[in-house]
């Protein structure tokens, strides 16, 4: 955007330019059967237009460029914003994902320590009844290391 505010505003400061009034009537006067008076008058026309022309682009294109940097700035304070709203949801993403693995990890724990070692047929920790028998076992855990800590001695 700035390329054609730079480019328009090229365009304007050579409509603005002054005319060389003196060189005008000069040559109106020599090439035309005009009179002074005549040549004045034409050439005031002329000029006139042409300034309030040039002041009115001038002003036009720097109303625009105001607006330009009002819509760049809006635009800065927009992304930064959405940084910020991303910075949260991500920060909130891994809130939520550091509390399903805790969550995970706990069910896991809980069904290892109620589901028990289905290859002796033992339960890990706790009163319970043998598959094949009646009697009360209370059993020890067959998972060392990380749950044992979990487990009751026989």
């Amino acid at each position: 955007m700035p390329l054609l505010i730079g480019k328009l505003k090229k365009h304007g400061e050579a409509i603005s330019q002054d005319i060389d009034q003196d060189a005008l009537k000069k040559s109106l006067v020599e090439n035309t059967d005009m009179t002074r008076q005549q040549v004045d008058q034409i050439v005031k026309n002329l000029v006139e237009p042409k300034n309030k022309t040039a002041e009115l682009v001038n002003q036009r294109l720097d109303q625009a460029q105001v607006k330009i940097n009002q819509a760049a700035q809006e635009y800065d304070e927009l992304k930064q914003n959405a940084r910020d709203q991303a910075a949260v949801a991500a920060e909130a993403l891994s809130h939520a994902a550091l509390w399903s693995f805790f969550a995970l990890f706990i069910g896991e724990v809980i069904s290892i320590y109620r589901r028990g070692d289905q290859r002796t047929g033992r339960v890990v920790g706790g009163n319970h009844q043998h598959p094949t028998c009646d009697r009360k076992l209370t059993v020890s855990c067959h998972y060392p290391g990380l749950f044992s800590h979990l487990c009751v001695g026989m």
